[in-house]
């Protein structure tokens, strides 16, 4: 078993079979420990090795995650209870926001 990461996505996979991951495509067991206080999303391959981003990089890869969050549309809901309640429900992918309000 050996740890791999795959050269085009940095996606890092622990104690896999190592057969099933082509050396073409993945790094066999990478030496990742000068890495272990870097979060895993700041990781590429580089000239066969596994590396720190550089502060730029790490912009972008923040700037895209903050943008992939504000693109998500919630969706809202307006319930009525049969005891007079009206709810407003909102539904995004961190969380649901509801409140009442009687008519």
């Amino acid at each position: 078993m050996a740890n791999v990461v795959n050269k085009a996505t940095s996606e890092y996979r622990k104690s896999v079979n190592t057969p099933d991951y082509p050396a073409a495509e993945w790094l066999i067991d990478p030496d990742v420990s000068a890495l272990a206080a870097v979060p895993q999303k700041y990781w590429k391959v580089s000239e066969g090795k596994v590396v720190e981003m550089s502060a730029a990089e790490k912009t972008a890869v923040d700037a895209a995650a903050t943008t992939a969050q504000k693109a998500t549309v919630p969706v809202t809901l307006q319930l009525r209870s049969p005891n007079g309640l009206v709810w407003d429900v909102s539904v995004t992918d961190l969380g649901v926001l509801a409140t009442a309000k009687a008519v």
